[in-house]
């Protein structure tokens, strides 16, 4: 069960989850878009943010365990800077498209924390994984409180998800709780500010 939790809740795979979800609710900045407009970029961001980085993060840290013999978070330096690549990338390419800033912020700030999460794992092993769910959550906070919109169930269900991941990674032995509650708490955090202000 835990290692089901974290393949289906792979940080790589919050971006593609938080479009699917913002894209299909019922308010203006959704319903606007046609149906096949929301699929292809849904598309855009499935490969940006997940398929190609997963590939090549897959390639090289198979090239680099045939080298050398990293640490544990040695290991992690080399798929944060793919994700940090493509998750600006995928951030200019929205922008090219003339998205809405509440579905370009979200890549952006994911940008952001992931650079954040690089230099926290120079010194300290930060759950990715928990930063990734909280990332989800405080980006649906922010959209709540400076659209005003009502998504309370939404963050609810955020939360409790937040738990079992925190929960899979913990009883996995792969961090320890105050990985797992610092990597959430960071993640809310950083994208909550980014919808509040940028």
């Amino acid at each position: 069960m835990a290692r089901f939790f974290s393949l289906l809740f792979h940080p790589l795979l919050i971006s593609t989850y938080f479009f699917v979800l913002t894209l299909h609710l019922p308010f203006h900045f959704s319903m606007i878009i046609p149906q096949q407009s929301k699929w292809m970029i849904i598309g855009l961001v499935f490969i940006t943010t997940f398929a190609v980085p997963a590939l090549l993060i897959s390639i090289f840290s198979f090239g680099m365990k045939k080298l050398t013999k990293p640490d544990e978070r040695e290991e992690r330096y080399l798929p944060l800077a793919i994700a940090i690549i493509f998750n600006f990338l995928a951030y200019y390419l929205l922008n090219k498209v003339q998205l809405s800033p509440i579905f370009n912020l979200f890549n952006l700030g994911a940008t952001s924390l992931l650079v954040i999460c690089l230099l926290i794992t120079l010194a300290w092993k930060i759950s990715i994984f928990m930063a990734g769910a909280g990332a989800f959550f405080g980006a649906l906070l922010g959209l709540a409180i400076t659209l005003d919109i009502n998504i309370t169930y939404i963050l609810l269900l955020s939360i409790l998800v937040s738990g079992a991941i925190g929960f899979s990674r913990m009883l996995s032995k792969k961090h320890s709780p105050a990985q797992v509650y610092g990597g959430f708490l960071l993640g809310a955090l950083t994208m909550f500010l980014h919808y509040l202000y940028f």
